[in-house]
């Protein structure tokens, strides 16, 4: 076999196995977001997994706005985060971070957060990934 066939072969088991063992779904809840108001869709896929097992399979995260985690109440979103730790899955928070208006950059950004990270991580939440709310449209 010649060298390049060789490494053709590699990278296709490589990428057949990296394909049958990854985990890099993110289902990110917004569209359906109450945007402002209570997160019955982030809470509803969170509550109800078993709903979802394919999709759950590979899921990595599960998140919704800042504004929307804020407006849940601690009791429900306790046992969300329970359900997640379980499942494997981080928290999404989407913020923004560089639009007109938002929280602005780096440290500015993350003061305004502090709050909802502090509360989310006193309620159990799992390991959290803040991202960037359409950073290339706004």
């Amino acid at each position: 076999m010649t060298r390049t066939r060789f490494t053709w072969a590699v990278f296709l088991l490589a990428s057949f196995t990296f394909a049958a063992v990854a985990r890099g779904q993110s289902m990110s809840l917004i569209p359906k977001a109450e945007f402002g108001g209570y997160p019955y869709s982030f809470l509803d896929a969170c509550n109800n997994m078993s709903q979802w097992p394919n999709v759950l399979s590979v899921t990595s995260d599960l998140g919704s706005f800042v504004a929307d985690l804020n407006a849940g109440d601690d009791s429900s979103l306790s046992t969300c985060f329970s359900n997640m730790q379980e499942a494997g899955l981080e928290l999404t928070i989407e913020a923004a971070a560089v639009q007109p208006g938002g929280c602005g950059g780096g440290v500015g950004c993350y003061n305004s957060l502090a709050s909802t990270l502090t509360r989310m991580i006193n309620l159990g939440a799992p390991a959290i990934r803040i991202r960037l709310q359409e950073p290339l449209t706004d």
